[in-house]
Formats: structure tokens, C-alpha cells, sequence
């Protein structure tokens, strides 16, 4: 079972919604990223729950434990404090975008080039003329040599000067003419002219400005930025199709592209969540993530009773019962409090629900504790014991020798049994779950849909009380009903 996760960052505040209840503007028009920290009303039911754009795999989602609130890409700003190599690991400076030393790659194969240097002297006065190096590829067998260097530079230098043939050569000076005519064109404007007339005077001649007044601006053009994936992807195939096609004397070393190293930070209250070691070098590539939320948020797994054997009414798609767990990733007791609508058709516009169908969702138990996730967990036997039992399989000694050990009343409230389709079997235990563990419980969740798709979108908020934790944070269970 998948689930998602909703950042409220693209909410509308009070006087959007008032707008979008006229229907003066479309929702996702009307709406910002957060500027400033204001407080989350989780009275009513987001305006934006069931758009993708702010449905989030826990994963990638960062928690704030200033804002206690979840972060995205889109309320988070990222701050460069570091670039270097992949490959010789070597720092550089923020404004390079190359490696300055002699890492290269193969303009066929992009395999990494080993490279030889070769001095020459003068024959007569034994005096050091110049190096040559030569480059070759241990994969393609591709060789290249720069040539006699008389004077030191680095070896990305060298390889950018030759690679610099008669048609860049062209192409710079139209770039630089047209770049300079442009330039001009906005300074004639009447507006500026007075304004701009010294810099103009110095830049160019009388019969320069007067040939460009006469021929007039040149036209406005639009450039389109964005591209779509499959764009890219063609771009980069026909490059590599043009480079096979290039003569090996026209093809130059590839100088090795920087990676970054960057810090995340929130945007509303910059605090730093993601960031690296203050005295990790640069052989230290992965980051030292500081509060990922998947470490905070409560981890929910929808699944079937143990046993389970499909046997529903004819008449009726999908089944009344299912088993929801809930396990605790923090390492301190919280309350957890399950709320969601009344009606779940609002989420139901894109599927096909006949005349009269049912279409409910029903959770017995809403309110519950969850234990602390213990600190060790470098044994089998400790992570097997954060396993509920409904999901818990027999297929190893371990899981075989803790499912003896678990309650057997628990055991039996998550077995499958025929019993379990009638509802009111479970009226008795409508005030706590079927099942709890070390940090987790398994609540009974009833679900009564006849409705055409193989799917069940059913929104979830999850309130949590902890000693250092407090927040509520959307849940989108995708329950399959098929």
C-alpha cells in the first residue's frame, strides 16, 4: 500500500479561498509559497489535499522542528557552500563550473583519459622548448597530443585554447557585434538617451549611432527556457549520434563538470535541515541530513488480516475490513489522535460511483498512545519487535520464534476468520486497536465502496503529542479495493 503526504505550503490564505469561492481565479493561480510563518487551521479540510503537486513521497520531505512542520522542495532554499570534483576530489572555487586539474574524459566513450608528458629540449643549447602531453583512452583507444606548449598553463587552458577552431572564432565576433548593436539600441531610447549620451559618446562613433538610429531597434524575441524530458533525452542522443559522426582530429578531452555541496534550509524560518560536516573533506559525499521527516512522521501501512481468503459479495466490489498500522519513528511516547471527512466523495471526482452505491470509510478507533522506538536496533531480534504482527511473516527462525511470543489476543483480532466480514463483530472493540506492540498499533479499518477502480484515495490527518514533538500532518491512503 502507497501513500503520500501533503505539504500545505501551496494553501491559499483566508482572502484567497474568498476568491476562489467566487471563482474569480483558478486554485493554483491564486496561490504563493510561504513568505512568513503563520499558523495552519486544520479545522477544515485543505483546498489543495488532492492536487499532486502537494502530494509527497515521506521520503523526500524534510521536517522542520522549529516550524513543526513538514518541508518540500518548494518551502525549502538550498545555499551553495562548496564545489569540487568527483574525481580527484578537490575543491574548487564557487564561480568554476570545470576542474581546474587534470581530470578529463573521453569525448566518445566519456571514460576517464590517462595522460603522458613528454619534455622537449633544444638540440644545440639543451635548453627545455616546451611539454607535450597526449592523452588516450583505455576503453576506445582514443589518442590526442596538444602539440609543443612553450608557455606553463594549466592543462584546461591548453585544451580550451585548441578546442577553439575558426568557426567559434566567427561565431564570437558576430555574438560580440550583435551583443553591442543591441546595447545600443537600448540606450537610443528617447527616454535614456540624455541619460546614457557620455557612455554613448565613448562607445562609439558619431557614424556608428547614426547608422544605428537609422536602421531602428532591433526586434523583441522570446526565448523558451523549458524543455521536456523526452526533449532532453533527444537532444543528448542526437549529440552522441553527431559526435560518433565527428572525425577523431576534430574532437577534444571533456574537462571533468563540478558537483555541488549545498545546505537546505527552511524557508520560513531558516533553519538549517540538511547540511554537511564543518571538517568533512571532500571524499565525504553523502550529506549529514539533520531531521528528515521520515524519521518524524509516523509511518502507515494498510494491509489485509493474516489468513486473509477473498470472499466478498457478488454484488459488491472490494472488502469491509482491513488492518491499519501505525508505527512510531520517534524516540519518546506520543498521543496520536486519526480524524478524516465525513464524506470522502470530494475525493472521488475522477472516479465512476453508480447511482445509490455505498462509498464510506469508517475508523472505530481514533485515539490511541504509541510507545518510543528503542534507541538500539543493531539486532535482528530488536528490529523484528517494531514488526506488527499483522505484517509479520514466518518465512525466518527469527520472525517465527517472536510470533510465539506475541499476544494471543492480538494475534487472533488480526487473523483472518469468517466471522470478521459482519462489522458489529468488532463493536466491542471500537475504543482501542486490534493490536499494539513496542511502537506501534493495528486499528481496524472498515471500508464500504462500490465504486469502478482499483483504487481508494482516503485523506487521513494525524495529530501528534510528544515531549519535544507536536504537529498534524495530512495523510493520502491509496487502499486498494480491488
Amino acid at each position: 500500500m502507497e501513500y503520500k503526504v501533503f505539504c500545505p505550503c501551496y494553501e491559499p490564505t483566508e482572502t484567497r479561498l474568498q476568491k476562489q469561492e467566487t471563482n474569480e481565479q483558478p486554485l493554483l493561480e491564486t496561490i504563493d509559497p510561504p513568505l512568513q510563518k503563520r499558523t495552519q487551521d486544520y479545522s477544515h479540510i485543505p483546498k489543495t489535499l488532492s492536487h499532486k503537486v502537494t502530494s509527497h513521497d515521506v521520503k523526500t520531505l524534510q521536517f522542520c522542528s522549529e516550524c513543526q512542520s513538514i518541508r518540500c522542495e518548494n518551502c525549502t532554499s538550498k545555499e551553495l557552500i562548496a564545489k569540487f570534483c568527483p574525481r580527484c576530489f578537490h575543491f574548487q572555487a564557487p564561480s568554476a563550473l570545470v576542474c581546474n586539474r587534470n581530470c578529463f574524459s573521453c569525448p566518445r566513450c566519456n571514460n576517464f583519459l590517462s595522460i603522458d608528458v613528454s619534455t622537449e629540449k633544444d638540440d644545440i643549447s639543451a635548453r627545455i622548448k616546451g611539454k607535450t602531453f597526449n592523452f588516450h583512452c583505455g576503453n576506445c583507444k582514443w589518442l590526442f597530443t596538444t602539440g609543443l606548449v612553450e608557455k606553463p598553463a594549466p592543462l584546461a587552458t591548453i585544451v580550451k585554447r585548441l578546442s577553439v577552431d575558426d568557426d567559434d572564432r566567427q561565431f564570437k565576433k558576430l555574438k560580440d557585434h550583435y551583443l553591442s548593436r543591441y546595447d545600443a539600441m537600448n540606450l537610443l531610447d528617447t527616454e535614456t538617451r540624455i541619460l546614457y549620451k557620455q557612455e554613448l559618446i565613448s562607445r562609439f562613433s558619431s557614424l556608428e549611432i547614426a547608422s544605428m538610429s537609422k536602421s531602428g531597434k532591433l526586434p523583441n524575441f522570446e526565448v523558451n527556457y523549458e524543455s521536456d524530458d523526452d526533449e532532453i533525452e533527444d537532444v543528448q542522443d542526437k549529440k552522441i549520434i553527431h559526435k560518433a559522426n565527428i572525425p577523431s582530429h576534430k574532437l577534444f578531452p571533456v574537462c571533468q563538470s563540478l558537483r555541488c555541496r549545498e545546505i537546505t534550509k527552511c524557508a520560513v524560518c531558516n533553519t538549517v535541515l540538511t547540511s554537511m560536516p564543518e571538517d568533512a573533506s571532500a571524499t565525504t559525499i553523502r550529506k549529514s541530513v539533520h531531521s528528515p521527516a521520515v524519521e518524524v512522521l509516523p509511518e502507515i501501512n494498510v494491509t489485509r488480516f493474516r489468513n486473509y481468503e477473498k470472499k466478498t459479495d457478488p454484488n459488491r466490489i472490494g472488502v469491509p475490513n482491513w488492518a491499519l498500522s501505525i508505527m512510531n519513528p520517534l524516540q519518546e511516547d506520543i498521543d496520536v489522535t486519526l480524524s478524516y471527512p465525513d464524506d470522502i466523495r470530494l475525493f472521488c471526482q475522477d472516479k465512476i460511483i453508480k447511482k445509490g452505491a455505498s462509498y464510506s470509510v469508517h475508523l472505530p478507533c481514533t485515539s490511541f498512545k504509541l510507545g518510543a522506538r528503542p534507541a538500539s536496533c543493531s539486532k535482528l531480534e530488536e528490529v523484528v519487535k517494531m514488526v506488527p504482527t499483522v505484517i509479520l511473516t514466518n518465512y525466518t527462525k527469527q520472525s517465527r520464534i517472536e510470533l510465539m511470543g506475541r499476544s494471543p489476543i492480538g494475534l487472533a483480532n488480526v487473523t483472518w476468520t469468517p466471522e470478521k466480514v459482519d462489522n458489529e463483530f468488532y463493536e466491542a472493540m471500537s475504543s482501542r486497536p486490534l493490536d499494539s506492540g513496542v511502537n506501534w498499533a493495528t486499528l481496524l479499518l472498515v471500508t464500504d465502496v462500490d465504486v469502478e477502480q482499483k483504487q481508494l484515495d482516503f485523506p487521513l490527518f494525524l495529530s501528534v503529542k510528544g515531549e519535544n514533538h507536536s504537529f498534524g500532518v495530512w495523510y493520502l491512503l491509496q487502499i486498494p479495493i480491488n
